[in-house]
């Protein structure tokens, strides 16, 4: 879980959730991550984050952004 601020936006959020995949990519024991993203003052801006999800060999990432931006 990450909460946004004036100082961890979209790329700082960005970089940090892949090095997390990563650190469980390599446990045995870790079959999902879900990766949630608490951004209440909307910060993020791209919403590309979200496809961070993906399914790697037989770990499953899901990543979720709420609240979303209104357009």
């Amino acid at each position: 879980m990450k909460k946004t601020c004036s100082n961890l936006r979209d790329n700082e959020v960005g970089k940090e959730l892949i090095v997390d995949i990563e650190r469980y990519k390599a446990r045995n024991d870790c079959k999902l991550v879900y990766c949630f993203v608490y951004d209440p003052d909307h910060y993020i801006q791209n919403p590309g984050l979200e496809e961070l999800s993906r399914n790697e060999g037989e770990l499953i990432v899901k990543v979720v952004v709420l609240p979303k931006a209104v357009s």
